[in-house]
């Protein structure tokens, strides 16, 4: 049974929590706050966090797209895809 609501909305969740790690860093370098506090630090701490954002982002995709529409699978790939980005990013910082 199709749930095009349903799907929808978990599957905006799960874009949101592909890209809430971009959006944290975005703030730290593009904002004054940023400047003042070592974001590079704050983010490496927290990977575990992150890793789990990304794991509950590409498992939300996964129902989205079980919910609606196959094409879903698209935001359960984005999450892959944005953790292999921020550690291509991170291994290239000398710390």
């Amino acid at each position: 049974m199709k749930h095009p609501t349903a799907a929808k909305r978990v599957g905006l969740t799960s874009i949101v929590c592909s890209l809430a790690f971009w959006l944290y860093a975005s703030i730290f370098l593009f904002t004054p706050f940023g400047h003042k506090a070592d974001w590079e630090a704050q983010v490496m701490v927290a990977f575990h966090v992150w890793i789990a954002l990304w794991g509950l982002g590409f498992l939300l995709g996964l129902i989205a797209a079980a919910l609606g529409s196959r094409a879903w699978l698209f935001a359960a790939l984005l999450a892959p895809a944005s953790c292999g980005a921020a550690l291509w990013l991170a291994s290239g910082i000398q710390w």
